[in-house]
């Protein structure tokens, strides 16, 4: 329900006018196509809001600018049953993630983020930033995806990480980035992550430590990344500590002899392990 305060001209008008008026708003800033009646009217049959920002032609949609990242925001913060955002190729940049999460930052019940694919219009490390009080409030949040960004560099992870610590997340996926270091990773602690892709970025530096507090995991994705001899102790470690890793993939890692006798003598001691991929 809008507010009279929200709506310029609208202080002293009746309910219905003022819903009236953000009606009329909402479909100037959002088009026909996309289901912002049942989300700002915090409707329980909306779980999910995919908001397909790509099909611009469809009813003839606006694209989305900033006034409507900031609603759009409002409105989720406001719902108390969406469980999934999916904002998959929505060209969103740094300055429409900081009006996104301007308004948006927690929710009592968003359980998986879709931020893939922003191709050209990809946010960067400004951008990730904005996420960071939504990330540390919203307790329910277990999964993020942000995979095929290109703006998603090894200080994006940095940040995204520190944001996340100690939190509930249990799956990252990070496909298909820029991501080229994971020491970040083993300074910071998230008990309940179960599932971390890092396929196809460019990852060389991988720390010994990096996966130290990382023993919950049960699917790891580090394909076609060149971890070198230390990523590969890094994995071992992993493997001899009691970890529940059951799912690995190390396709296309530049794996030789050594690599490899490095990763069998960890399985030694480990009998999780069920699906390799290398």
């Amino acid at each position: 329900m809008a507010s009279a305060g929200d709506i310029p001209g609208a202080i002293g008008l009746p309910q219905e006018a003022v819903d009236a008026i953000a009606d009329e708003e909402d479909r100037a800033l959002f088009g026909e196509r996309y289901d912002i009646e049942r989300l700002k009217r915090n409707d329980p049959r909306c779980k999910a809001l995919r908001m397909m920002c790509h099909m611009r032609s469809f009813r003839d949609s606006p694209r989305l600018e900033r006034p409507a990242w900031e609603r759009l925001g409002a409105y989720v913060a406001a719902n108390d049953h969406l469980q999934k955002l999916d904002l998959d190729d929505c060209e969103l940049d740094d300055s429409n993630m900081a009006a996104l999460f301007g308004t948006l930052t927690a929710s009592v019940s968003l359980r998986e983020m879709v931020l893939t694919r922003q191709q050209g219009w990809s946010f960067g490390v400004n951008g990730v930033r904005c996420m960071a009080p939504f990330l540390a409030s919203s307790s329910a949040l277990t999964s993020i995806d942000i995979g095929q960004n290109s703006g998603i560099d090894s200080e994006c992870l940095e940040s995204l990480l520190d944001a996340l610590a100690g939190g509930n997340v249990e799956t990252l996926d990070f496909t298909a980035c820029d991501i080229r270091s994971l020491s970040a990773l083993g300074e910071c602690a998230l008990p309940n992550l179960r599932t971390l892709k890092l396929g196809y970025n460019r990852i060389t530096d991988v720390p010994p430590q990096a996966l130290a507090n990382c023993n919950h995991l049960v699917h790891l994705d580090l394909a076609c990344n060149k971890i070198g001899e230390s990523g590969f102790h890094a994995i071992a470690c992993l493997l001899r500590g009691g970890s529940r890793l059951n799912q690995l993939h190390l396709t296309s890692t530049a794996m030789n002899d050594t690599d490899m006798a490095i990763i069998a003598n960890s399985l030694k001691c480990n009998r999780r392990l069920h699906t390799l991929h290398k």
